[in-house]
């Protein structure tokens, strides 16, 4: 996450200094430095008083007059970014030159020290793949570990067109501000990059790179003019490393590395979770994902399109022997002498019958959403007389025993019926399905501001199990 208490950042640090693995699957993680309040504004004593999150963001917003914007620094602790080092005597630089009050306490504890990355950069419209450069020889970019079991060549390359976005972390150049020292690690061994990402080359049409340029107050044009600050560096990484501790520390470097796991929604910032799920996953980050987490000791029982190393049990040197003298015992064969054998009647036994399948009873489960933009954005439905139709998404549980589901939609006011439609959808799929809405009933709806109606879908599965789901919605119709 992007806001993190004192004492979360604390415990992080702690339990990592305590041997305890951490795994970072985004980005733009620990950025802003936060406190809690009780629902009065008195600062919160524990996690039962905490009611309201407070964040003064004093590098962005102090000294400003606009309602919306601290115009000082926080009365009781420092929220502003962890990075941010403040502003007053014997700080230079200061977290920013702009217009904040001119002394302020900060923090000086930037990301990276624990996380091995932190924020750099972002581009709010569009994503980019993630390019894993050749193995260097060092155990890094298609040499590091983490790539074992896929199939990214030693030679390197890039992976998907939406793994990093839309905020990414890197490591600080060397002696960059407001980056502090890098974390610690285990006596032999050194922080390692899997990727090396650089958001501004081959950028889709559209992108609106940007680069933070201070301790997160000032940033650079968006677009190709972006660039890092002078000196620092433009690459977004995915890093391990080892602590001292022994703790396995992993950061993705980009908030979308779960994209890559599975499918996902809102795949830009229009999107909605009406919408259908949008896939990007990849093989070689689901698996590299697993042997991350394998590296960490947590394997799963199960394991489902990852290959799963073997646990090799430490060799076991056997003991010393003494072999002892042994005296062969001459034996005597004895004869045998056969012995009639009398054939046993068998009875038969009672025979089990075959279980039956119990029938399926059970009503289909349903979610209904309407996709039209204006019902997700604005809380009323607008049809247009371009279009006339009402876009409706229908989903059905996995659960679900008897599929296909049938369904009957039915879209109608007080007067009566404006459109029907009918669809089919597998157990834990979705369909969308557009009812029609004819001339004659658009014309008689058309004019209203706001018209009640009702949306009914009934489901009915193979078994004939019927749902029926009533949405009530507020129709526009122009």
């Amino acid at each position: 996450g992007e806001y993190w208490t004192k004492s979360e950042r604390d415990a992080l640090e702690a339990a990592r200094d305590a041997g305890t693995h951490i795994y970072n699957f985004g980005a733009n993680t620990a950025y802003w430095r936060v406190r809690y309040e009780t629902a009065e504004g008195q600062p919160a004593k524990n996690a039962t008083e905490a009611r309201v999150l407070v964040c003064y963001k004093t590098v962005e917003g102090g000294g400003s007059a606009q309602p919306t914007i601290a115009g000082k620094a926080d009365p009781v602790e420092p929220t502003t970014t962890w990075r941010d080092p403040g502003k007053g005597a014997g700080i230079s630089p200061p977290g920013t030159t702009a217009a904040t009050p001119s002394t302020y306490a900060g923090n000086n504890r930037p990301e990276r020290t624990l996380l091995g990355v932190q924020y750099i950069g972002d581009d709010d419209s569009r994503s980019r793949g993630l390019t894993v450069p050749a193995d260097n020889g060092q155990g890094e970019f298609a040499g590091h570990r983490a790539w074992r079991n896929t199939t990214v060549p030693k030679g390197g390359t890039t992976l998907g067109t939406a793994l990093v976005g839309w905020e990414w972390d890197g490591i600080p150049a060397a002696g960059q501000p407001f980056s502090g020292p890098a974390p610690a690690v285990k006596s032999g061994t050194k922080l390692q990059r899997l990727s090396e990402t650089d958001p501004r080359q081959n950028a889709p049409a559209g992108a609106e790179t940007a680069y933070v340029l201070d301790a997160g107050r000032t940033y650079s044009g968006r677009g190709a003019s972006a660039a890092p600050p002078s000196g620092g560096n433009p690459y977004a990484h995915a890093v391990t490393y080892t602590a001292p501790s022994g703790a396995l520390v992993f950061s993705a470097g980009t908030i979308h590395w779960s994209w890559g796991l599975g499918p996902h929604h809102l795949d830009s910032n229009t999107d909605t979770y009406a919408l259908d799920p949008v896939d990007s996953s990849l093989p070689q980050i689901r698996q590299a994902t697993a042997n991350l987490l394998a590296d960490g000791g947590i394997r799963p029982t199960t394991p489902v399109g990852v290959v799963v190393d073997e646990v090799t049990p430490p060799p076991t040197t056997p003991g010393p022997t003494t072999p002892s003298p042994t005296t062969p015992v001459p034996t005597t064969p004895t004869p045998t002498t056969p012995s009639p054998t009398t054939p046993v009647p068998t009875t038969p036994g009672p025979t089990t019958p075959v279980p039956t399948t119990p029938q399926d009873t059970t009503a289909p489960t349903l979610t209904v959403a309407v996709t039209n933009s204006s019902s997700r954005l604005l809380g009323w439905t607008y049809i247009s007389k371009r279009d006339r139709k009402l876009d409706v998404r229908v989903s059905v549980a996995s659960t679900e025993k008897s599929g296909p589901v049938s369904m009957k939609l039915t879209l109608k006011d007080a007067t009566g019926v404006l459109g029907t439609a009918s669809t089919s959808v597998q157990p834990g799929k979705s369909a969308t399905t557009s009812i029609a809405v004819d001339a004659t009933a658009f014309k008689r709806i058309s004019g209203s501001t706001y018209r009640a109606s009702t949306l009914t879908v009934i489901g009915t599965d193979s078994a004939g199990n019927a749902r029926t789901v009533n949405v009530s919605l507020r129709l526009r119709a122009s």
